[in-house]
């Protein structure tokens, strides 16, 4: 057996945003690598599940705070649009590939759900849900607002879409929501979120796969994470029963966004224009850089390797499969690429 000190504080690895943690503190190198071996997987699971219960918690407090709702999936669903047939999520990223979608390829994301990621509000295509997320010490910490403030057009507002919002580490952060109408309050849904308890990719998909039932059936609300708004996502697609989800827009192999030089966007004269604050944010100018998700300096694991050892799990126990929308992204050397126009994927 391994003992390990637990205290509560901010999470060590460093890409939790103040959440109060449960996980144990490692004080040197021999009990992390203790923790580390195949005989403490039972170790990493009992701590992963208890940061879990530790953020639901955490969320329902929180929602209480801001008056919306915590996240669970019946609730949730009922405020989707009624789609007896759809099967599908499509998680719609900002990457440059979004460019060349084209009409027919809509259509068939309109026969299914789809959610729209940060600033996808900008985009004409109205999503089924959003979800946004407050990263205040990125950039000028504004994001936050104007990918909200990208909500408030006609269309949007029309179709009454739910909106799924990363819960704050504070009252003090998101200050936005309090102005919200009530009518779009009333829609508003918080969720948390958690990571592996392993740091060693070797331990990586076994301790997904052996926490993922516990995190699916006892914890509403509360998604697998490494840093990043897609990985949840798929979360989200579990528990709303469906069994395919294609991750549209998440190139990961550039920094370009498809709203940017793109002469559909007139920047200037958009209200609530995004930013691209990546670029500076990881001191490059070149949109060939690597999304900073695909980085491991701030989290966990690289977005791709969680992607990668999460799909498996799904598809082994859950049915899910999970799909690169096309051939272009970083992720097609590791899922398969979704076939559109209704033909069957393998």
């Amino acid at each position: 057996m391994f003992l390990f000190p637990v205290e509560r504080l901010c999470d060590p690895s460093g890409y939790h945003d103040g959440m109060r943690s449960l996980r144990p503190v490692i004080t040197n190198r021999l009990s992390r690598a203790a923790l580390e071996t195949r005989c403490a997987s039972a170790v990493r699971k009992g701590i992963t599940l208890r940061e879990a219960r530790a953020e639901r918690v955490f969320v329902r407090r929180q929602a209480q705070n801001f008056g919306v709702r915590a996240y669970e999936p019946q609730a949730f669903r009922s405020r989707l649009k009624r789609k007896d047939t759809a099967d599908t999520l499509f998680v719609l990223g900002s990457g440059s590939s979004i460019r060349s979608l084209t009409a027919e390829q809509f259509e068939e994301m309109r026969s299914q759900f789809s959610v729209g990621i940060n600033n996808w509000g900008i985009h004409p295509f109205v999503a089924d849900f959003y979800a946004l997320e407050s990263v205040p010490w990125v950039g000028d910490g504004k994001d936050f607002s104007r990918a909200l403030g990208l909500l408030s057009r006609n269309d949007i507002l029309a179709a009454r879409p739910p909106l799924m919002v990363l819960r704050p580490s504070s009252e003090r952060h998101l200050p936005e929501l309090k102005d919200l109408a009530p009518a779009i309050l009333e829609r508003v849904f918080f969720y948390g979120r958690i990571a592996p308890s392993t740091r060693r990719l070797e331990n990586l998909q076994a301790d997904i796969a052996g926490v993922l039932p516990g995190l699916v059936s006892q914890h509403d609300g509360v998604f697998l994470d490494s840093g990043a708004s897609v990985i949840r996502m798929i979360g989200v697609a579990i528990s709303l029963g469906l069994s395919r989800v294609v991750l549209t827009g998440v190139d990961l192999n550039n920094s370009d966004y498809f709203w940017e030089n793109n002469k559909d966007y007139e920047l200037s004269t958009i209200r609530y224009a995004p930013e691209n604050n990546q670029r500076g944010y990881w001191s490059s100018k070149s949109p060939s850089t690597p999304h900073e998700t695909m980085r491991a300096d701030n989290r966990p694991f690289p977005v791709t390797d969680v992607i990668c050892a999460l799909s498996e799990c799904l598809l082994a126990d859950h049915g899910l499969r999970v799909y690169a929308s096309t051939p272009e992204s970083a992720l097609s050397e590791l899922l398969p690429v979704f076939s559109w126009g209704g033909k069957v994927s393998i």
